[in-house]
């Protein structure tokens, strides 16, 4: 290799290093309140991630492999709980070092959002090869609304991190034909399957069928060697991923009969919270979704699609452009999606549910906007990059196009202001809390504030373009950045982080056992969610104690425990009535239950299906009167 190939090399590995560093960066600061462990992640991120966390390190910490959890709906196996996750590599290696609590937890979420950012950045690169471009597109991945919607959802989040790597590594093992790409891809998806959630992998599926389709065809016009070889690797990357998830495919099968969620949902349970049509002002001004959630008719968390303000001319410029077939592929699946996320809005969503296999598997329509955001922000990329090579063809066009959005966004911020109270709302924004100020005003406020400012950086750029062009391109990064961040610092007191201190509530939970001491001879009953509500914690106290308890927070439970509670409540009074240890002094077959409805006859009673019954009926050993009560 010539000095001169060597030398472009390093630097353009230096410029890949500086973008990934100032990706890193830009996510530190978007979410500095989490980073330095101002204000704590809230909501099924406190309830949910935290105590499965938690108890996962604490086992590993102590020499125990987490196959089962003793604090929660009575025990459960939480290794069979993909959500917890026990089989994921990052939670294992980090449980080693170190106990994952809120302090610990928060890092690791900056550094997913970073992660996505990179990510991004790859894929968006190895597409169309511009590291502007790539960079842009990256930074408005990681900083999009999906993020800081979802920021609750953190097992979401470590799908949409992984997912680009994923769909790069994919891309290459069809257009490379390298085997190399495909254990790769083997290894991401083994990450998202263990560590993330599972509605992103069906999502990941759907989009690789298309993709799959179109580079089969070319290679099957290309050769009959080349379309055979194609489907070799193909056969051997799925083996390698099925090889990898094997024992989550073994403990599926094993728990599948007892989780009735794991037979699927009925379509009314499935089809909430969409990505509704009131929502579609997040793609604008992201801040007016965080007041009169009514009005958006869907869970505040699943209405912030936000991409930037300054990438939407290069949206509506990539319907004027001339288009590859695999961009018209891509368009037409990111087209579907947007359709799906509407849910009941549209019949779509109701055909596919009786068609598309998994479906019936997640809720929360609205997560299909995500994968149109995804997909848009790639051929976004594609269209950026295009006007680099080719801006004399394309600059009076995408000049008009911003003219136009800038003379909407004008109109739009003036009426908004009409409808609000601006003076007296930015009267008072600045002095509030950032949850109360977030939470503050109407939507007109909302939109006439963040409208505002994005005029602002609008007519920075335009002096920008008049005064200084030649730092057009660095000039448009550099408001791009400032806009999304603002943007996520409008919103991040909405559904991301809550008023407690993540340092307060570490050194509470590091006042507790860090082992495994005898449980408290009480009643099941005693053990409640409220007697752990301590700072801050909410759902799934028990954990943090280490009390036996039936209460739980979680959509992994068993359906026989449901059947209790929901259609034998005096049974299941009757159970949790009960110490964690007591002797029975009655067995009864299940087809008896109705007949011993007396509280008082169910307090040492035990049940069992009829096989059962019959088994143990034979051996019973009958205890002292004086020891069996």
């Amino acid at each position: 290799m010539s000095q001169n190939k060597v030398l472009k090399k390093n630097n353009s590995n230096t410029k890949h290093i500086i973008s990934i560093l100032s990706l890193s960066l830009i996510a530190i600061l978007a979410y500095w309140q989490v980073a330095f462990n101002n204000n704590i992640l809230t909501h099924d991120f406190l309830n949910c991630w935290l105590p499965w966390r938690y108890y996962l390190s604490q086992c590993i910490q102590n020499g125990i492999f987490p196959y089962w959890n003793p604090y929660l709906q009575l025990g459960y196996p939480i290794h069979a709980d993909l959500q917890g996750p026990a089989w994921y590599i990052e939670s294992l290696f980090f449980s080693m070092l170190t106990e994952q609590n809120p302090v610990s937890l928060q890092y690791l979420f900056v550094s997913y959002i970073a992660l996505a950012g990179i990510g991004m950045y790859s894929l968006s690169f190895y597409l169309q090869k511009s590291k502007k471009v790539a960079w842009c597109i990256g930074l408005s991945y990681m900083l999009s609304g999906f993020f800081v919607a979802h920021s609750q959802h953190f097992y979401a989040i470590i799908s949409a991190a992984w997912l680009p790597f994923i769909i790069l590594n994919y891309l290459r093992l069809l257009q490379l034909g390298k085997l190399k790409y495909g254990i790769y891809t083997a290894v991401f998806l083994f990450f998202t399957i263990t560590g993330g959630n599972h509605t992103f992998l069906f999502f990941t599926i759907y989009l690789f069928i298309p993709i799959t389709i179109y580079f089969l065809f070319q290679s099957y016009k290309t050769s009959i060697a080349s379309f055979w070889l194609m489907i070799k690797h193909l056969l051997i990357t799925l083996f390698l991923t099925i090889a990898q998830v094997m024992v989550v495919i073994v403990v599926f099968i094993q728990v599948q009969p007892f989780i009735s969620r794991l037979n699927g949902l009925d379509y009314e349970s499935c089809a909430v919270f969409p990505f509704t049509w009131e929502s579609f002002i997040s793609f604008f001004q992201p801040f007016a979704t965080t007041v009169e959630w009514d009005y958006y008719q869907t869970d505040p968390s699943m209405s912030n699609s936000y991409l930037g303000w300054f990438l939407l001319p290069f949206c509506l410029l990539f319907l004027f452009r001339k288009k590859t077939v695999l961009e018209l592929v891509l368009a037409f699946f990111a087209l579907f999606c947007l359709i799906m996320s509407f849910g009941d809005a549209t019949p779509l969503y109701k055909w596919m549910f009786h068609f598309l296999p998994g479906i019936n598997l997640f809720r929360f329509t609205s997560y299909f906007i995500f994968m149109f955001s995804f997909i848009l922000l790639l051929l976004i990329g594609n269209t950026m990059s295009l006007i680099q090579e080719q801006f004399e063809k394309y600059s009076t066009l995408l000049i008009n196009i911003f003219a136009f959005l800038g003379a909407s966004l004008f109109f739009k911020v003036t009426t908004s202001f009409y409808e609000s109270h601006f003076q007296a709302f930015t009267g008072q924004f600045f002095n509030l809390p950032l949850v109360e100020r977030t939470l503050y005003g109407t939507r007109f406020d909302h939109i006439a504030f963040q409208g505002a400012l994005q005029l602002i950086l609008f007519i920075l750029l335009v002096v920008i373009f008049l005064k200084r062009n030649q730092w057009l391109t660095y000039g448009f990064m550099f408001i791009m950045a400032l806009d999304l961040i603002i943007s996520v610092q409008l919103n991040v007191g909405n559904v991301c982080v809550g008023k407690e201190s993540p340092k307060t509530l570490t050194k509470y939970l590091n006042s507790l056992p860090s082992d495994f001491p005898r449980p408290s001879d009480e009643p099941i009953v005693n053990f409640s969610e409220e007697r752990g509500q301590k700072s801050g914690l909410y759902r799934n106290t028990a954990v943090y104690h280490k009390w036996v308890s039936e209460a739980y927070h979680n959509s992994f439970v068993f359906s026989g425990k449901t059947f209790l509670y929901s259609e034998k409540p005096e049974l299941y009074q009757a159970i949790i009535s009960n110490r964690l240890f007591y002797l029975s002094n009655a067995i009864f077959p299940v087809k008896e239950i109705d007949k011993k409805v007396a509280k008082e006859k169910l307090k040492l009673s035990v049940f069992f299906d009829s096989q059962d019954f019959i088994a143990l009926s034979k051996n019973i050993v009958k205890c002292d009167s004086t020891i069996a009560g």
